[in-house]
């Protein structure tokens, strides 16, 4: 349990309160039952209006975790990749403890909800049916940050290749940050190419040439293996 404040510069006024209960003790010398339990009220008040202008926060922890699995079946996802991730997910809820929920979306294209978070343990068979032909992780990150309830943990697991050609996925991402998302990545389809990478490192052409000029381009490709 914790306790926080909006407007903590209004607690200040508290410090005003012992000067109203100076005051009413200056002006009732008495000091009876009624002048007690009246200054007693007022103060009470005063104390809970000044929490009220400062937003007093009781925040109690909790433990729960919410999971939202993005799966990638695009057509650069060989078959038994998607089956290898669907297991991992099904795996998952399966051992998930009591009160996590999980929630499922399913990416190509475009995204789709497979299943929203639930405390269900058991996964149905995916049946969601996304456009195939292009690869957008962003669109599937935003959707599934739009999934989470507000009063639990958060956690995004990525199953893809990594090879979207549709937005950014990394502003996707920085926004996941910023709400304390945590983001988990796994990789499909990605079976025997793990050891080879090819990459272009560099394209230089002249600054300036004239319309029909023939000129060069020096490219830079590196390969960690042998490939055409």
């Amino acid at each position: 349990m914790r306790i926080a404040f909006v407007y903590p510069y209004f607690l200040w006024l508290l410090l005003v309160l012992p000067l109203l209960a100076g005051a009413a003790f200056l002006s009732n010398p008495g000091k009876s039952f009624r002048f007690w339990s009246s200054l007693a009220l007022r103060l009470i008040i005063a104390v809970s209006l000044i929490l009220a202008l400062s937003g007093f926060q009781l925040r109690i922890p909790n433990d729960t975790l919410s999971v939202v699995f993005i799966l990638d079946v695009s057509d650069s996802i060989p078959p038994e990749d998607k089956e290898y991730g669907e297991g991992l997910i099904a795996q998952a809820i399966q051992s998930m403890p009591d009160g996590d929920r999980a929630a499922i979306v399913v990416f190509g294209k475009n995204a789709l909800v497979e299943r929203l978070a639930s405390e269900e343990q058991h996964m149905a068979e995916i049946t969601s049916a996304p456009v195939t032909t292009r690869t957008d992780i962003a669109g599937a990150l935003q959707l599934a940050m739009a999934l989470f309830p507000g009063e639990s943990a958060k956690r995004i697991v990525l199953l893809s290749d990594g090879r979207e050609n549709l937005s950014q996925a990394v502003e996707q991402a920085e926004l996941a940050a910023m709400q304390n998302i945590e983001l988990r990545y796994v990789p499909l389809g990605l079976a025997g190419e793990a050891a080879q990478e090819v990459r272009l490192d560099e394209l230089r052409a002249p600054a300036n040439v004239r319309q029909g000029e023939e000129f060069n381009l020096e490219i830079a490709i590196a390969s960690s293996a042998s490939t055409s």
